[in-house]
């Protein structure tokens, strides 16, 4: 592929597939490894394969119950999924693992106002901009509160 195009599908999804080999390459002589875990189930995430991302995020959890990233990698999985309930539950321990992480504050956001928890997610929105003021989709979903 010529510096002037852009990757096709096709060529994301290879890539992706490469990443997935190595890191099971990789897992294979570290099984325990949590860091190899994440990327892992961040790898299969964007490759669509959310129930095998979920399950290695649990993975990564059950090795290290504070890996950074975590807690909210499995939120938006589990969100992916249709489990609202148990994805509430993660991204409520991602945002209190870091309660400065501005991402966190967001998929617990998202997940309220998916819930129906208006209240709860604008709240949440709203600390998102506090501590990122002007993020962009915050400040876009707080505008359907107001109208």
């Amino acid at each position: 592929m010529g510096s002037n195009q852009t990757p096709t599908e096709q060529d994301r999804l290879q890539e992706l597939d490469g990443r997935i080999e190595l890191y099971r390459q990789q897992l294979a002589e570290n099984p325990d490894d949590p860091r190899i875990h994440h990327y892992l189930g961040l790898a299969l995430f964007a490759r669509g394969e959310v129930e095998a991302a979920s399950s290695e995020f649990r993975h990564v959890l059950e090795l290290n119950r504070n890996f950074p990233g975590t807690h909210v990698a499995l939120a938006v999985a589990l969100k992916d999924l249709g489990n609202l309930h148990e994805a509430l539950v993660w991204a409520i321990r991602g945002v209190e693992f870091d309660s400065s992480d501005e991402s966190a504050h967001y998929i617990l956001a998202v997940i309220q106002f998916e819930r129906g928890e208006l209240d709860a997610a604008e709240n949440s929105f709203r600390q998102v901009l506090r501590l990122l003021p002007g993020h962009h989709d915050a400040l876009r979903m707080l505008e359907r509160f107001e109208n």
